[in-house]
């Protein structure tokens, strides 16, 4: 069977908000250009459209209609179905909603579920990893990625792989909830763990049996939100008080945990989840972009748009960046590794991973590294007026005052 019998269905339903405050709810991360010039929602649009794939079923909010059709023309993409959601409710409500469109409109498809947030550098290695999880859908089998990991992650949950039940397909053993570092490096250590890249290749038929098997309530109350929802043009606005019944759960925990169908296909591919800054920063797009060297490390330009510009900015040991001030832009600082000593004003702030800090415009400032580790930072820029020299500096170790 070619891929273009494939259905590839796209979730955007997220809000970003592990990446404020460039991503909020009126801007979702998935509608900004945070690794390349198209967002990460028309990239992924595109990567199933270079898989020769038919015009994808979209899930997202109400809200994000206008962005949805607005960045699709900028791409020049249509949509088949846009099922617009009145509230978030997870990733299973959403993936039952689409399933049921495409069981009605189409012979019983194959469907590829695909997140609008993710990275996928190797598109060739994609395209034959989805072509394997196509012959395991059309077997019978709720099929989920898991990606080959690079290091023992944190911020991931991890897959068990079992038996090969097919060339390149295996069973699942377990899954496992984000680990600690010690867990995640056992478990890298032992071998035969995956990244859960929560994408999914299965029969349309398999996964409403599934749900209506697993969870009854949630397939009845997102079949009556299609019914009595409105349908106009491309869009299907699902009913709110039915959707609102709807249990907010995730498709793993809802069916891919308790189903005796599911398997794994392992993904090689230059798979990323920029769920976090810590992601973006380490996301292999990032570390390929050419480094400004400044005295005190370098930064590179992540992204930059209308608005806003996103640097990842690098500290050597014992260096520090000028005291200054900014006219036309504010900055937040998100500490992705290393200790930094900020000046803010009058404050002095000691800062660890994890921890951030605003910066108004007009405010003076600095940033110093006091660890015995290099500062990794991401910077994030919002004004009116980006360039780099927006800078007034009056203190400087390096002579540039």
């Amino acid at each position: 069977m070619l891929l273009d019998a494939i259905v590839p269905v796209i979730l955007s339903g997220g809000c970003g908000a592990r990446l404020s405050p460039l991503s909020d709810d009126h801007r979702p991360k998935q509608f900004l250009p945070l690794i390349s010039d198209n967002s990460l929602f028309q990239d992924t649009v595109l990567r199933a459209r270079s898989l020769g794939l038919n015009n994808p079923i979209i899930v997202c909010g109400e809200h994000h209609r206008g962005l949805v059709i607005d960045h699709l023309k900028e791409i020049q993409h249509e949509a088949q179905r846009i099922i617009l959601e009145p509230e978030r409710k997870n990733t299973a409500p959403a993936i039952v909603a689409a399933t049921l469109h495409a069981f009605e409109n189409h012979d019983d498809p194959v469907l590829l579920i695909l997140p609008s947030d993710h990275v996928i550098a190797d598109i060739d290695a994609f395209q034959r990893q989805v072509h394997i999880a196509q012959k395991s859908a059309i077997n019978g089998y709720i099929t989920t990625f898991g990606i080959v990991p690079r290091h023992a992650h944190t911020g991931y949950g991890y897959i068990k792989a079992g038996d090969e039940i097919a060339q390149g397909v295996q069973t699942i053993d377990c899954f496992v909830e984000k680990p600690d570092q010690d867990k995640a490096e056992a478990m890298i250590k032992d071998g035969g763990y995956l990244w859960n890249g929560g994408m999914f290749c299965a029969k349309a038929s398999v996964i409403l049996n599934a749900v209506k098997s697993y969870q009854p309530d949630l397939y009845a109350h997102v079949q009556a939100a299609m019914q009595r929802g409105t349908h106009a043009q491309i869009f299907t606005h699902l009913n709110k008080n039915e959707f609102k019944k709807c249990p907010s759960i995730a498709f793993d925990y809802a069916v891919m945990e308790r189903t005796d169908k599911g398997a794994v296909v392992p993904l090689d591919a230059g798979w990323d989840d920029i769920g976090s800054w810590g992601a973006l920063y380490a996301a292999p797009s990032t570390q390929n972009k050419p480094a400004v060297q400044r005295p005190w490390g370098h930064y590179k330009i992540i992204a930059q748009g209308d608005g806003y510009k996103t640097k990842a900015i690098h500290v050597n040991i014992g260096a520090q960046l000028s005291l200054q001030t900014h006219q036309h832009r504010a900055e937040h600082w998100v500490i992705i590794s290393g200790t930094a000593k900020v000046r803010r004003g009058g404050e002095a702030l000691t800062l660890h991973a994890g921890q951030s800090v605003s910066i108004p415009i007009g405010t003076l400032h600095s940033l110093e590294n006091i660890a015995d580790t290099p500062l990794q930072v991401i910077e994030i820029q919002t004004g009116a007026h980006l360039c780099e020299h927006d800078i007034t500096r009056f203190e400087d170790r390096y002579g540039r005052v």
